[in-house]
């Protein structure tokens, strides 16, 4: 760039007021956007770690709630030999709470763990000594009020000689009401339980935790998992079991892991296994092997013209089966009219049989019938609970099956996958299935703030634009004079180019600098709004979060930076055309 236009930008740069009011206007569009950017970043960053801090990846639920889950002992077994999984643990959860002194109540949410579980599978004991004892903020507690010692982690839940209650740990928020009301070391808690009744209980206040959501600190309290249960009357049942992955990013494949893992599919039978297809038992008909792509069907045939009669085939010697399959509610498989079925309707019916001899049926089959001529796969699951004697008098103990028994009448039925399957139901959800609603909407809610804030940078933008047209009609002689000096057309264009990145780049590095110190001291900021007018800039029982959140990114400010310089080129980009398009005959002839 010549030397010419440089200083003709400088001039016309300073000659002019509206020019200073240009670059304060691309200043604040610029500050005003990072400081929003800042804000939106450290809210969702916040949100998430709060949330993660309190919740597993991975919560495994009982599709029936009030059913809970039992023997979830042997489940957590099975998902601990995930290879994604870190570490899993049980818990009680009651919604439900009142926390009651005299006429005063407070509702909450109740969870019983087992606190050297739970601090491996949740961020809870991260939380446990982030309480400042000093602070006068909202949402912060005073330690003296508990006789204990600041960072103290030595919590003990179960009854003891100087403890005649279960221990209790609540949230900051919590414990300052109570703390208001006086209730410092016993409470009541009332619970609803699964039986449809009410239930009291004392606790001892233990310790208190700050997770950083405001929902969390105002309405949560643990408990251990034993006192949960009595409380709520579910004796060895939880509610939900927590699992925490070594990589959250895998946090779909694991859930489709941890599901296999719960069903636990363990197949009755190996048909290409020479030795394990020594086990079926052949009562009556025949019975085949149908190897196809896909899967391999155990073909059972009646004997007799037309293929009327039945046909009965077991398969024995089930216990190791049924010692792999771990616990096993059903039993399922596939099954599908043979090829020679004719004009019958072919029906099958399933016994199994345990070590005394005892058959049993299923109370909810009575024989399963194909119209005559469907040729379609059905899927069958059959519940073990179901099966009772023939007499309908006793009921079959699942971890005492012998044999399982196919009987098939009037035509040849085909049966394939047959399978002991552990099916309670249970549902597998990540953090973010379980608060993914809150998640998208504070994505969405910075997209929206960083629209609107970036408007304003349009119309700095806008008013650079009405800035230079102005100044083209009045410096219409300095043009003429310039183009009769020499000046090539473009070389005027670079005259307003450049007067608009000098008020877009000067703007642009004040509103960095600008947007950037306030950002990184936010917290302060608010202090002083606080000490000064009594007012929350953020208030936590709106936001959840207990403080003003922010989060600098160096790359997105510089890019606001740029993308404001931009703007400003393409501002000036008209007026500098208009200028290089005037003829200097015209312009010089009234001067």
């Amino acid at each position: 760039m010549r030397k010419y236009q440089v200083l003709m930008s400088q001039k016309y740069l300073r000659s002019r007021v509206v020019n200073i009011i240009a670059v304060l206007a691309v200043m604040l569009g610029v500050a005003a956007l990072i400081i929003v950017s800042s804000v939106m970043d450290g809210f969702a960053r916040d949100i998430q770690s709060s949330i993660r801090g309190i919740m597993s990846h991975i919560v495994i639920e009982n599709s029936d709630q009030f059913a809970g889950i039992g023997d979830y002992e042997r489940l957590m077994t099975r998902i601990e030999k995930v290879p994604a999984v870190k570490a899993c643990s049980p818990l009680v959860e009651c919604p439900f709470v009142l926390i009651r002194s005299g006429d005063q109540t407070k509702s909450g949410q109740l969870r019983g763990i087992d606190f050297k579980r739970e601090i491996r599978t949740s961020g809870l004991e991260s939380h446990l000594s982030g309480v400042d004892a000093g602070a006068k903020r909202p949402g912060t507690i005073n330690w003296t009020h508990y006789g204990m010692r600041k960072k103290e982690k030595n919590f003990k839940f179960d009854n003891g000689r100087e403890q005649p209650n279960p221990g209790a740990l609540l949230g900051t928020v919590l414990a300052t009401y109570l703390s208001d009301h006086r209730l410092v070391g016993e409470i009541s808690v009332t619970s609803p339980t699964t039986i449809l009744t009410f239930q009291t209980q004392e606790f001892s206040t233990v310790g208190v935790f700050k997770c950083g959501h405001y929902t969390y600190d105002e309405n949560l309290m643990y408990v251990s998992l034993r006192a949960a249960q009595d409380l709520i009357g579910m004796p060895g049942r939880v509610t939900s079991i927590s699992v925490r992955l070594n990589d959250t990013d895998e946090a779909d494949e694991a859930k489709v892991a941890i599901a296999k893992a719960l069903r636990n599919e363990t197949p009755l039978i190996n048909l290409t296994d020479e030795l394990d297809a020594k086990r079926i038992e052949e009562a009556a008909g025949t019975h085949s092997v149908n190897v196809e792509a896909d899967r391999i069907w155990l073909v059972l045939t009646p004997a007799g013209a037309g293929k009327s009669g039945a046909a009965r085939t077991a398969i024995s010697n089930l216990l190791p089966v049924l010692k792999k399959a771990d616990r096993p509610t059903i039993i399922a498989f596939d099954a599908r009219l043979g090829k020679a079925t004719g004009r019958t309707s072919p029906s099958f019916e399933v016994c199994l049989i345990d070590s005394a001899g005892r058959r049993y049926y299923s109370d909810t089959q009575s024989r399963q019938r194909y119209p005559s001529g469907r040729i379609a796969t059905r899927q069958a699951p059959l519940e073990l609970a179901n099966f009772v004697s023939e007499d309908g008098l006793d009921i079959l103990d699942p971890a005492d099956i012998q044999k399982a028994e196919f009987a098939v009448f009037d035509g040849p039925i085909e049966f394939a996958n047959i399978r002991f399957v552990d099916d309670r139901r249970l549902r597998v959800s990540s953090w973010e299935d379980k608060q993914g609603q809150l998640l998208r909407a504070v994505k969405v809610e910075k997209r929206i703030q960083i629209i609107i804030m970036s408007l304003m940078v349009v119309i700095a933008g806008f008013s650079i634009l009405a800035i230079l047209w102005l100044m083209v009609q009045e410096r219409t002689r300095d043009i003429g004079v310039l183009m009769a000096l020499g000046a090539t057309r473009n070389g005027i264009i670079g005259i307003f180019l450049l007067n608009g990145v000098m008020i877009g780049s000067i703007g642009a590095s004040l509103g960095l600098a600008l947007g950037w110190s306030i950002s990184a001291n936010l917290g302060w900021v608010e202090e002083v709004i606080f000490k000064l007018f009594g007012w929350q800039v953020f208030p936590p029982s709106i936001y959840y979060l207990d403080s003003l959140p922010h989060e600098e990114n160096p790359a997105f400010f510089v890019t606001i930076a740029v993308a404001s310089m931009l703007v400003s080129l393409l501002a000036a980009l008209w007026p500098a055309i208009k200028a290089s398009l005037l003829d200097p005959i015209e312009a010089l002839r009234y001067e």
